[in-house]
């Protein structure tokens, strides 16, 4: 998503408060502009202003920015928005933070899936394998596993996701199979 022509203009103008040093009016339009729209460039540059201010509490206040476009974006649609904001702000925590907020914020990172489905044609005859690649945030993580269950014959459940050591932490999910002409459109 691109900021559209108005952010733009809200960006001009924090901009030109940055360059008077206006840092009080700076935070205030940031924070009016975030009332506005919650767009993941501008939780971005709102904390990398916090770190770009002189000050013994700066680490403290991007850090606090983080944390709240975290809480804001979680139940956001767009989830390569929210990959993008944890991304930024593991980037800050590499440079700036300690091994236990790393830690943090690595485990707020999602996993990346391999899902495979078995499709049939229409005659019962080819057996094709469709492989997709997804990220699911670790807040959802909870229930992913028990989506992922299936009963088997004897009644009980299990899951169906396996891990594989050289994928490099991606799990193997197997979907159910499904008809040629069933399968999910992109």
């Amino acid at each position: 998503m691109i900021l559209g022509f108005f952010q733009v203009l809200w960006k001009s103008y924090i901009d030109f408060e940055i360059e008077q040093e206006e840092f009080g009016n700076t935070r205030n339009l940031y924070k009016r502009l975030l009332q506005r729209t919650q767009h993941v460039k501008v939780w971005i540059s709102y904390a990398k202003f916090e770190l770009s201010i002189e000050g013994p509490d700066r680490l403290q206040k991007c850090r606090q920015i983080f944390e709240e476009a975290n809480k804001s974006m979680r139940n956001c649609e767009e989830k390569e928005e929210r990959l993008m904001l944890l991304k930024s702000w593991s980037d800050f925590e590499k440079e700036f933070g300690s091994d236990s907020t790393m830690d943090r914020v690595m485990k707020l990172l999602p996993e990346k899936v391999k899902k495979r489905r078995k499709l049939t044609a229409e005659d019962g005859q080819a057996t094709l394998c469709r492989t997709a690649m997804s990220h699911y945030v670790a807040d959802a993580a909870i229930a992913i596993p028990l989506a992922l269950r299936t009963p088997n014959d004897d009644g009980s459940s299990s899951s169906e996701s396996d891990s594989d050591d050289d994928d490099g932490g991606e799990k193997e999910v197997k979907e159910p199979e499904s008809k040629s002409g069933d399968e999910d459109k992109d």
